[in-house]
């Protein structure tokens, strides 16, 4: 698809050139539409009148009424086909097309329909014009380089092109995804034709924003020129919109379903190893019992495991439910000077109040 949007690219940028700038007749009628608008002419006008009003030698008053004058003058048929003539044998000369039609415009022509026109105006206008007062216009005659080559490659190559990108994007269509191939066709269709659609318009804007002494003659020679191009690119505009809704709509009545992945090669078989057994753990001996009347204190930070509590310890709850224990009260002391009394909450609980009599 990609190598059929390239051609097709291509084609049309050929089709586009040997219809603007490369064809032999399109100034003529660029021609034709810059005479046949009124404000063109009237921009034309203007350089003719200065000239015909400095060489006889009239008041630069009457400069208003001769470039009016001459401005109709201009839509005269014989003055018109004239200018056409002239301005089409010099552009088919300069893009390589032979044309026997004379490069000059004749003054003499276009004095005398002066004249004609004067003379239903202004007949004291006319009369004070005399002979001789629009000298002829000789055309140079141009041929830049390379310009008759790259024509006749474009009239060579363009149709090739053009058919071979329809052979593809028909492949395409057969071959490929429908949707993906509509779509990439409708981007490249709505792109191409929008830049020829809106690019005349905005040269047509520039003009008028930068000379807007001679935008009207600017307007009508651009939507002469590209006339043609402008309503293919349109056409052209149109078919990438309807591609695109094809595409958009083309796959809702089919279901696609997913492939299940290809099941795993079978690799080589492995020999099983068996499982080698744990070693046997040795018993330990179970641990002797320790006496139930004895207490073996522990560590600092260690509750003592079990403490013996007197038959007088009070508990009480506190506010959280939590009971609290008291510490047992001491036994006397024996005869002998020592104490037989453990006290369990000396290790973790700091020092309790004791009585006088227990050292």
């Amino acid at each position: 698809m990609g190598v059929a949007i390239i051609c097709a690219t291509i084609a049309w940028s050929g089709w586009a050139y040997l219809n603007t700038a490369a064809a032999p007749h399109r100034v003529e009628d660029v021609a034709d539409a810059v005479v046949a608008d009124p404000d063109a002419r009237f921009e034309l006008a203007g350089p003719l009148a200065d000239q015909i009003v400095e060489s006889t030698g009239l008041d630069p008053a009457f400069t208003p009424q001769v470039r009016t004058a001459v401005a109709d003058t201009l839509a005269d048929p014989r003055v018109s086909a004239n200018i056409s003539d002239a301005f089409g044998s010099l552009h088919a000369r300069a893009v390589g097309v032979d044309d026997d039609r004379p490069t000059t415009i004749d003054g003499a022509i276009l004095l005398v329909a002066l004249r004609d026109h004067l003379a239903t105006v202004d007949p004291a206008l006319a009369a004070l014009i005399p002979d001789g007062a629009v000298p002829d216009l000789h055309l140079p005659d141009v041929h830049p380089p390379f310009v008759a080559s790259l024509r006749t490659i474009a009239v060579t190559c363009t149709n090739w092109l053009a058919a071979a990108a329809l052979v593809l994007f028909a492949v395409a269509l057969i071959v490929g995804e429908r949707r993906y191939v509509l779509r990439r066709y409708g981007i490249w269709a709505i792109v191409t034709g929008l830049l020829w659609a809106i690019g005349p318009r905005v040269l047509v804007m520039l003009a008028h924003r930068w000379t807007p002494d001679s935008d009207a003659t600017i307007a009508a020679a651009v939507g002469a020129a590209t006339k043609v191009m402008t309503a293919a690119a349109t056409a052209l505009v149109a078919s990438g919109i309807v591609a695109i809704v094809v595409a958009q709509f083309a796959g809702l009545g089919q279901r696609y379903v997913d492939a299940p992945p290809p099941a795993p090669s079978p690799g080589p078989a492995r020999q099983r190893v068996p499982r080698a057994e744990p070693p046997p753990v040795a018993a330990r001996p179970a641990p002797g019992r320790r006496p139930l009347d004895v207490y073996e204190p522990g560590w600092v930070g260690q509750a003592p495991s079990p403490a013996p509590v007197a038959a007088t310890t009070v508990m009480r709850p506190t506010g959280w439910g939590v009971p609290q224990f008291t510490a047992p009260l001491p036994e006397p002391v024996h005869a002998d000077g020592y104490d037989d009394d453990v006290d369990p909450w000396a290790h973790f609980s700091g020092p309790a109040v004791r009585p006088d009599n227990i050292r």
